[in-house]
């Protein structure tokens, strides 16, 4: 640890190397998110990445709307096609999956009836 002690760190490497989501055990998915005061509406973007393709600019922006789902759920959307690639990116492609201010509904009956909200 020599390294350690004079500060000398392979940042390079460690970045390389690191991962703080286990992308083994989960799937992220873009939803569907739009609020009309703050003008925010992340189908625009999506339809950006699926013809423009990704760039480091859109992948910024489209962060703030991904949502982490462990595998065995994404794994029952996707097989029910409530997802679609676009780029490498797993995209929402039925509006009944994401509700704001619930989230995303992960029960197969949630989706089916929409779990009652409005």
């Amino acid at each position: 640890m020599k390294e350690a002690d004079e500060f000398k760190f392979q940042f390079r490497t460690l970045a390389q190397n690191f991962q703080m989501i286990d992308d083994t055990a989960q799937r992220s998915i873009l939803v569907w998110y739009k609020n009309e005061k703050t003008r925010v509406d992340s189908q625009k973007l999506i339809e950006k990445l699926r013809f423009a393709g990704p760039s480091r600019e859109l992948s910024r922006k489209l962060q703030r709307f991904i949502v982490n789902v462990p595998i065995h759920m994404f794994n029952r959307i996707q097989e029910n096609h409530y997802v679609e690639e676009i780029h490498g990116y797993w995209v929402q492609n039925d509006p009944v999956l994401y509700k704001p201010g619930l989230g995303l509904l992960v029960n197969e009956s949630d989706w089916m009836y929409g779990s009652g909200v409005v």
